[in-house]
């Protein structure tokens, strides 16, 4: 059992995806999905009327492609205006355009997420084992000192994202930080990118031994203290 949670660091405005692990108490997240589904919810329809007022799409079909998400994310938007004929992917210049910061015609909206270190705690008091999502895309590597002196256990190494030369500076700071190392595909079914096949992407079979011990060897440390 896990969860991906969103957060934003509030100095900087940096968004972070932080995994969790194993949770003892999954109810006790409950209130905290809850409360990022519905900060997502409303920058969502914010969004989808500003291009509204650029673009003829309507917050219904928006919705309509979402169908089965718990939210609508930036892919389902464009999958609204592929509907619509004014583009033919979800990745190009028309999401470069409304959904890139460097883009000035972008139409953003800040989500209301918790502090990075808000998430970690709440994942800790569900008893569950904090791990930094995609670091590289969310570019928050230089966050990750100080997440690890507010309690973060690990960070992901292999993803689509990430090529050797990334993979062992990732690795080098989980090791002189004491941090587990996971594989993950950031898959998202059709609005992949890259396209993920099953099989792909993994944790070593050591990195994943080290994460299924990981709570025991914490309470046993803990213990002799």
């Amino acid at each position: 059992p896990g969860v991906e949670l969103s957060g934003t660091d509030k100095t900087n405005g940096q968004e972070i995806h932080m995994l969790c692990y194993k949770p003892d108490f999954p109810d006790r997240l409950e209130g905290l999905c809850h409360r990022n589904v519905v900060s997502r919810k409303k920058a969502s329809q914010l969004m989808t009327l500003k291009i509204a007022r650029k673009y003829p799409i309507s917050p219904e079909l928006v919705l309509k492609c979402a169908t089965g998400s718990t939210a609508v994310f930036e892919q389902h938007i464009m999958h609204a205006l592929i509907e619509c004929g004014l583009t033919d992917k979800v990745y190009g210049d028309l999401y470069y355009e409304l959904f890139s910061p460097e883009s000035s015609e972008n139409v953003l909206v800040k989500i209301g997420y918790p502090e990075p270190t808000e998430v970690i705690e709440a994942i800790h008091e569900a008893g569950g084992i904090a791990v930094l999502a995609h670091p590289v895309s969310s570019d928050c590597l230089e966050l990750m000192e100080e997440l690890v002196s507010k309690g973060l256990d690990g960070v992901e190494v292999w993803n689509p994202e990430v090529n050797e030369e990334v993979q062992t500076k990732l690795l080098a700071l989980a090791k002189a930080n004491g941090l587990l190392t996971v594989g993950g595909s950031d898959f998202k079914g059709m609005y992949s990118n890259p396209t993920v096949s099953i099989g792909d992407y993994s944790t070593p079979e050591a990195s994943l031994k080290a994460l299924m011990s990981y709570k025991t060897k914490m309470k046993k440390k803990k213990a002799a203290s």
